[in-house]
């Protein structure tokens, strides 16, 4: 199951993908750094809607360049 743009008091979620045993919360960014959407992730602290739920927590986050134009850097960090 996969949700998009989902509004919280800090801000907004790119995607969520919820599976029987994980949770990945998904920002992208266009040519910046996949970095700076991890900090994103746990600066608007996007985890916290989901606490609940039990399920190991995984941030995503996905840059996409213009050159080349695609997916240029993505990391994943275990909250």
């Amino acid at each position: 199951n996969i949700q998009s743009e989902i509004n919280t008091s800090k801000g907004r979620l790119d995607a969520v993908v919820h599976t029987p045993q994980y949770l990945y919360i998904l920002e992208f960014k266009y040519n910046k750094s996949a970095e700076i959407a991890l900090s994103d992730i746990e600066n608007r602290a996007y985890k916290e809607k989901y606490a609940a739920q039990n399920k190991e927590i995984i941030a995503v986050g996905i840059n996409f360049s213009t050159e080349p134009k695609g997916i240029n850097d993505w990391k994943t960090k275990i909250l």
